[in-house]
This record gives structure tokens, sequence and C-alpha cells, in this order.
């Protein structure tokens, strides 16, 4: 397993099909200070703290293999109601399965009958007969993230598209469907126009 700097991605670790034998390998990842900072950018949050994964490896045909276990990481993001700073301890199991042989989407699509039902996430591909397992963890990870984390207590009000400034009255006025519900009350005006 090496770093990979070559590659544009901000946690790159490659594992090679030839380092891998009949016994599991075990592999523990931990992201490093630039690589965090870049993960911070790139997974949209204010600070990301502790990313690191302890990975097993398992040949489970010639050509196909399991990676399982689990990573940690802390994640800070703004509250999706107060702005304030919201951290939150990430814990998670995976197991990704990897295999040269992938299926075409057109046998899948007439194998299965019905479309709502829960299915295993299809293989990875595995190319060059390697394996970037940072960039598997970034994306389990990216997963895992709270899209509207809430400081304990936060409650979201609503929106509301009034102005302060208008009266209740004025806000009905410029109501577009207010003309609607004045046929309704007069339907007489109705029959004038007629």
């Amino acid at each position: 397993m090496r770093p990979d700097m070559d590659q544009k991605r901000e946690f790159s670790r490659i594992v090679q099909l030839s380092e891998l034998g009949s016994c599991p390998f075990e592999l523990d990842v931990v992201a490093t200070d630039e690589e965090l900072k870049a993960l911070e950018k790139r997974l949209l949050v204010d600070g990301l703290k502790n990313f690191k994964a302890h990975v097993s490896f398992a040949l489970v045909a010639k050509t196909d293999v399991t990676a399982s276990g689990t990573l940690s990481a802390t994640v800070t993001q703004p509250c999706s109601v107060t702005l304030k700073p919201v951290t939150t301890d990430v814990s998670v199991n995976f197991s990704i399965q990897y295999t040269t042989e992938i299926e075409d989407e057109e046998d899948e699509d007439e194998e299965s009958d019905d479309f709502f039902e829960e299915q295993a996430d299809p293989p990875e591909p595995l190319i060059d007969e390697q394996i970037n397992i940072g960039e598997a963890l970034v994306e389990q990870l990216a997963l895992e993230i709270d899209p509207f984390p809430r400081v304990q207590g936060a409650v979201f009000e609503g929106f509301v598209s009034k102005s302060k400034d208008i009266s209740d009255h004025e806000f009905e006025k410029k109501n577009p469907f207010a003309v609607l519900s004045q046929l309704k009350e007069n339907p007489k005006n109705k029959k004038n126009r007629d």
C-alpha cells in the first residue's frame, strides 16, 4: 500500500491485487493534516479530524476482493437552523465488493422484476488490478455526513415569505389567488358578465 500523490484525489491509498494472498490483508489508514484540509473542501464541511479506518481485504476468487472494516471521523458543520457549529463523531462498518467481471446494465434490468426491491450494492470495478481504498473510504464517509445537522434543541419554524413591514391585510391583497376567492364569494358577478 502506498499513498498515491500523482492522482488528483485528496485521499488516495492504492492496494495492488498482487499484495493480497490467501490470508486476509489488514490495513490501517489515517489521513494527514494536508489531506484533512483538502477533504474539508471536497465534503463541504467546516472541520474534519481523526479520519481513520481499519480495512481487511479478502480474496474471494482469483479476481474478486471484499474490503470490509470500520471507519471513523469527527466532522464539524454549521447547524442548518442556527448556523452554529455542530460536531459529530462518525463511526461506521462497511463492506465493499470489487470484481473484474462487471455485468452490463441491460442484463441487470432484465433480471430484476421489481424495481423497488431492496438490492445489495453492485460490485465496484477492479481496474488495473488495484483498489483505491482511500477514495472508497471518502465515499463511505460522505454517505454518513448529515446533510441537515442541527444543534440540540434547534427547531425550524418554517419559511415566512411575508415582510415584517407589511400588514396581514396588505399581504392578503398581494396574494395572486385572491381574485379566485372573490369569484367563489360572489358567483353573481360571473352571471352578470355572461
